[in-house]
């Protein structure tokens, strides 16, 4: 089995095992290690037997110090004896005359809460015991390995994982949430792992919405640290140390200070993002899609935290880095069915140990020398017909075993639960990974004809998915034929930072005049969100002019593409 998820809350972590009791006839303990017949676990670093110790140091391993991604095997041998395997390794004899019927056992406990039955992959497994020796070897030398500085990556902002009743942070404490936000609408207050830095802008995107309620997300910034706030039902009722942006008002401890400041955040829409600022004069400023709103109190302390609330219609949203302000999604043209698609970019949510910058352009692996996975990237947006998705190597550690890996999904990512590995996920997934082409996490055919194992700084790998359905593979622009078939439409690409494969960048291509055109109309270019032009040019009565004007750059695109 693979450990996928832990959480730092509790003591103790996965107790793994075997036992003669049928599964369907078992009546179920609150751990396995209370189970006096029949049963042996390895806890810890011990070996329990019915309930009690008989070896109180078995192995090399500890399994409560084991780390997301490692593998814990279990074998009976043909002459009795149970071996465990960690990472690969026997740890050898456990216990000796073993039935010969026996189940295996996994205790989900402490902190071990999501783990995987996995083949084994003795790359993964080699990897896994070059990790532990870097870490064990190298822990001093890691800050000057790393691409980029170890403080910067282990101070970035953050969601704390305290909130309110109705909301969830996920997404490595990047995203947030309201799971249930059909059915509640409030209680979805989040605020950031730490405090604000002067000048530091506190900025989310609005990853998802629903129609059901009135009023929106809400943003501001709190003296409340958030693991002593007593969260509410919604931040406007604080009534001490807080400053919220809520519609285009302003509100100060629950009580209105500016009723007209703004734009709307009632009006914001999927893709719109919204700020918030503690200037180096103590005047707290909000923004909007990246336009300062202007001051909006003063007399700022200087600790405070971001926070947000998940209010009515908002559902999730993502903190976004600085320079990461791109549009994730395609712009719909108002006169007509014909899609205006964005730029290719690299989309903002990702594995916990990749990193997006370079305005969306650049992926990388910042630990490249301490992990080796865990660093899956996403198209911003779907593939359009015989589109080519290309990115260039650009940096490689020499430690792993395996490469960079690339492929297409039909998983939109906000509904990608982000695995170690792309080749772990078993729906809607093809994958090249070495010369292996694998669909689901089945290798269809090996030896195809470029192998990414061998590819090194400098190489341009691309892909495409033809006409016929087919998935077709570029080497330094050179087609090295099709390598699966039936590829549905509307796939994302996929690149997997792993092992040697440190940092890649996206391959621009040369658009011309009809991309030029296409950018006068996407909403990062205005002051505006795309809400908000949709709005004025709907809204006849009070904006008489907007409707023509913004039909008019509407065809005017049109005519040029």
């Amino acid at each position: 089995i693979r450990i996928d998820r832990l959480v730092d809350k509790w003591s103790g972590s996965i107790e793994v095992g075997i036992t003669t009791h049928n599964p369907t006839a078992l009546e179920f303990p609150a751990t396995m290690t209370n189970m006096r017949s029949g049963t042996t676990m390895m806890s810890g670093c011990g070996i329990l037997t019915n309930g009690k110790g008989t070896r109180r140091e078995y192995g090399e391993f500890n399994l409560d110090e084991l780390r997301e991604g490692d593998r814990i095997g279990m074998m009976r041998k043909s002459n009795g004896n149970l071996h465990y395997f960690i990472n690969g390794l026997d740890q050898g004899v456990a216990a000796t005359k073993v039935p010969s019927c026996v189940w295996g056992v996994v205790d989900l406990y402490g902190m071990t809460v999501k783990v995987t039955i996995v083949d084994r992959d003795e790359r993964e497994e080699q990897n896994l015991i070059t990790r532990r020796n870097t870490a064990l070897r190298d822990h001093q030398n890691l800050h000057g390995l790393n691409d980029l500085p170890e403080e910067d990556f282990v101070d970035r902002l953050m969601f704390h994982p305290n909130c309110g009743t109705h909301a969830a942070v996920i997404n490595n404490c990047r995203t947030a949430h309201r799971p249930n936000a059909m059915d509640d609408f409030n209680n979805g207050v989040v605020l950031t792992n730490r405090p604000l830095k002067i000048n530091e802008l506190f900025e989310v995107r609005l990853d998802k919405m629903v129609t059901k309620w009135a009023g929106s997300i809400e943003i501001g910034v709190t003296t409340h640290n958030p693991t002593e706030l007593e969260y509410p039902s919604t931040m406007t009722n604080v009534r001490s140390g807080t400053w919220m942006m809520t519609g285009n008002g302003v509100m100060h401890n629950g009580t209105t200070v500016i009723d007209e400041y703004g734009q709307n955040l009632d009006r914001l829409q999927v893709g719109d993002r919204v700020g918030v600022m503690c200037k180096d004069n103590d005047t707290l400023h909000f923004f909007v899609n990246g336009v300062d709103q202007g001051a909006a109190a003063s007399n700022i302390p200087e600790r405070v935290y971001g926070v947000i609330d998940l209010y009515g219609q908002a559902a999730q949203a993502t903190i976004v880095d600085s320079l990461d302000c791109y549009s994730p999604d395609t712009v719909n043209s108002s006169l007509s069915n014909t899609t205006v698609y964005s730029d290719l970019r690299f989309h903002h949510v990702h594995g916990k140990n990749a990193r997006v910058s370079n305005n969306g352009l650049t992926a990388s692996r910042p630990r490249a020398f301490g992990e080796f996975n865990d660093a899956i990237v996403i198209s911003n947006r779907a593939l359009r017909p015989g589109e080519m998705y290309e990115v260039v190597i650009e940096k490689m550690v020499d430690r792993w075993s395996g490469s960079i890996e690339a492929g297409v999904t039909a998983i939109r990512p906000e509904d990608l639960d982000f695995p170690s590995t792309m080749t772990d996920i078993n729906h809607d997934t093809w994958m090249l990974s070495g010369s292996a082409v694998m669909q689901d996490g089945v290798t269809l055919r090996t030896g195809y004809g470029c192998d990414l194992d061998t590819l090194g700084t400098g190489t341009r790998i691309g892909m495409m998915r033809h006409d016929d359905e087919t998935l077709h593979y570029y080497v330094d622009g050179v087609d090295q034929g099709a390598a699966c078939d039936g590829v549905p439409p509307h796939v994302y690409a996929v690149v997997d930072l792993y092992g040697q494969c440190a940092q890649v960048s996206i391959v621009q291509p040369d658009r011309g005049r009809e991309d030029a055109a296409v950018t006068i109309g996407q909403s990062e270019n205005s002051s505006q969100p795309v809400s908000l032009q949709q709005h004025q040019a709907a809204n006849t009565n009070s904006h008489p002019n907007s409707e023509t004007t913004h039909s008019q750059l509407f065809v005017f695109n049109e005519i040029k593409s």
